[in-house]
């Protein structure tokens, strides 16, 4: 080639990952779908160079980290909690170890990693364990110690919500300046929910009609909160269920459930979960605490109405595409439900907004957010 001919070679930035994930873990929680969708979109970028180093594997390969296959991985023989174990007491062995010349180390969950020289970049989904009505002293010191060191350390800090965000600032003083939001999103299986029987997944529901609420019943996803609205809703409209995904919590086992209560354990493929939600005449997320609510965009993307509590993170996504009401007040929350079933062109209206609403909310936005973000804090 002459001379001013040749054209440079792109410069290739090197991320080292960190989720304290394995391929045998499950990716199938919204910090578990978050962590998946970052280092997918990352890796496909041209001018990264993406590795994620993984703790010691755990059993066989889970079908919810087969996306994670083509990306560059290094697996440890070292246990996740022995390594964090060290990073605590003495902040090393820096990750960069297993991963030389590493322009960043992220972190998309709120783990303190030793990082050695390069930047270091975290992403804090939420404060629960903070602010929740007992936080225990060993979540306290855990928080307050380990994340306060990893946000005080990170280059760039990434938050899911503004609401995040402003706690993270008012809880740890981090400096607004290294913060950006890069929110989350919902899969194409959402926007697109497959052809099925929902019979096929869950057999009880044949020709049934039913409401969702997919996170379980904890304290956190406002268990108590589904009971009662089980409760009244059984004495209200009896031929309709109330179809609940995810873990139960000890307080909230089976003996507490009404007798259209219908529970799924968590595991469900994100084509099996929006066919669920499709399907449903309604979603009702009832969270006394989010850090985002990844089941109020899937189900508005899904084109299920949603009946969601009235917290700030709700606020914040969904806006007036979502019917929001005191989580506690249980009457409030069925006529609401009453409203929609008893009004098609309502729940119609309400459809079209969420749908709206949730094309804002993607993977591919997300992911375009945190790479630009990566880019900024490279300067």
């Amino acid at each position: 080639m002459g001379d001013g001919a040749r054209e440079s070679a792109p410069v290739v930035m090197k991320v080292a990952v960190w989720s304290a994930l394995s391929m045998s873990d499950r990716y199938v929680t919204g910090v578990g779908k978050h962590t998946l969708q970052m280092l997918v979109g990352l890796d496909a970028q041209a001018d990264l160079e993406v590795t994620h180093v993984q703790p010691k594997s755990t059993g066989e390969v889970h079908a919810s980290a087969l996306p994670l296959a083509h990306v560059n991985q290094v697996p440890l023989r070292i246990a996740r909690n022995l390594l964090s174990a060290a990073w605590a007491l003495t902040g090393h062995p820096a990750l960069t170890r297993w991963c030389p010349n590493s322009d960043w180390v992220y972190c998309p969950r709120e783990l303190f990693v030793a990082p050695g020289r390069s930047r270091y970049a975290l992403t804090v989904h939420d404060t629960w364990l903070l602010e929740q009505e007992k936080p225990g002293w060993k979540n306290t010191l855990k928080w307050r110690w380990l994340l306060g060191r990893a946000l005080r350390r990170a280059d760039l800090v990434l938050t899911v919500s503004e609401f995040t965000a402003e706690r993270v600032k008012a809880l740890f003083g981090t400096s607004e300046s290294k913060i950006r939001v890069v929110g989350n999103g919902a899969t194409h299986e959402f926007f697109d929910p497959p052809i099925g029987q929902v019979a096929d997944i869950v057999p009880s529901l044949a020709g049934q009609s039913y409401g969702i609420a997919v996170g379980g019943l904890t304290r956190k996803k406002g268990g108590d909160h589904l009971l009662a609205l089980a409760e009244e809703l059984n004495q209200r409209r009896p031929e309709l269920k109330l179809l609940v995904v995810g873990p139960v919590e000890e307080p909230f086992g089976p003996s507490t459930w009404s007798s259209n209560l219908v529970h799924v354990a968590r595991g469900l493929s994100d084509g099996q979960l929006a066919c669920l939600v499709s399907g449903a005449e309604f979603a009702c997320p009832l969270s006394r605490y989010e850090g985002f609510g990844i089941t109020l965009v899937e189900a508005m993307a899904a084109g299920t109405p949603v009946v969601a509590s009235d917290i700030p993170p709700h606020r914040e996504v969904a806006g007036k595409a979502a019917i929001l009401r005191d989580p506690a007040d249980t009457v409030a929350l069925c006529e609401a439900i009453d409203g929609l079933l008893g009004d098609p062109a309502e729940r119609d209206r309400l459809c079209v907004l969420g749908r709206a609403c949730a094309a804002e909310y993607t993977w591919d936005n997300a992911v375009a957010r945190l790479y630009d973000a990566l880019k900024e804090f490279s300067r």
